[in-house]
């Protein structure tokens, strides 16, 4: 797996052997990019169930002002902190070790709120709209905020919850991505 855009374009990530993580395909994490503009400069990234840290990472390579990983699994969480050293994004980049729902209650509140949020939790186990709700509660996103949710083609997410509307939803062979907003 590699970063496929933006000033790391080419770099591998941290292998993932032997582990139950799900990454993002890079045909996915690429039409992602690619629907959101390409370019995150100045961007305050959440990216929750991180997992390999790949979509907060290519955030970063594209200009995010900072992401926080959050994921409950240690050993993930050290490969993400080994690739912000190896691509010197420690100021960048903040790991924090906590699983759902403590992770986002743990979660630094920032004044602005985080722009862009990654949520790409394990599939069919209703997670989706429990943190979309946590998300909202928790008053984490910024008012021009986006919600990014990674899911499976069969898995259900709703079209509003938490003050959050599904605006978009894409899907590239089993795996969607639904996109949430703030209700104006």
């Amino acid at each position: 797996m590699r970063i496929i855009g933006g000033t790391l374009r080419g770099r591998r990530l941290s292998p993932v052997k032997g582990d139950k993580q799900r990454p993002t395909l890079d045909q996915v994490r690429e039409a992602l990019f690619n629907i959101l503009g390409g370019d995150c400069s100045g961007e305050r990234v959440l990216d929750l169930f991180a997992g390999t840290g790949a979509l907060g990472l290519e955030a970063l390579s594209r200009g995010a002002a900072s992401c926080l990983f959050v994921d409950r699994d240690g050993r993930a969480l050290a490969r993400i902190k080994d690739d912000l050293t190896r691509f010197g994004l420690e100021e960048q980049g903040t790991i924090l070790r906590a699983a759902f729902p403590g992770g986002i209650k743990k979660a630094p509140r920032i004044p602005e709120g985080y722009s862009l949020i990654f949520l790409d939790p394990p599939y069919f186990k209703g997670f989706v709209a429990l943190t979309l709700k946590a998300l909202a509660d928790g008053n984490l996103i910024s008012t021009q905020g986006r919600v990014i949710v990674e899911h499976h083609i069969k898995e259900e997410v709703p079209g509003q919850c938490g003050g959050l509307i599904l605006t978009d939803r894409r899907c590239y062979g089993d795996t969607c991505l639904a996109f949430y907003a703030k209700e104006s």
